[in-house]
């Protein structure tokens, strides 16, 4: 009779694990889908981003820092002697 009683409680355990496991595979599918969707919608936000970002580094100027002393100097020179041409240029 005892062993009656343990096995019913063993076959009641195994179904509400059973059913619990089952509750969460279900949880578990419906969290990969929405993380499957979040990841499209942020894949799709960041293209033009990751886009721009190329084009900027294209733009972007050799910082000064690790330029040649001389060629600055130069450059810096022909610059002024532009602007003091259009400067005189307007008066």
């Amino acid at each position: 009779m005892i062993w009656l009683a343990v096995l019913l409680i063993v076959l009641v355990l195994a179904v509400v694990l059973g059913l619990q496991v089952r509750e969460l595979w279900r949880k578990g599918k419906v969290l990969a889908a929405e993380f499957a969707t979040a990841s499209a919608r942020i894949d799709q936000a960041m293209t033009p981003l990751q886009n721009e970002t190329e084009e900027l580094e294209q733009l972007r100027a050799e910082l000064a820092v690790f330029s040649n002393p001389e060629l600055l100097r130069h450059e810096q020179a022909k610059a002024a002697k532009k602007r003091g041409r259009a400067a005189s240029g307007r008066r």
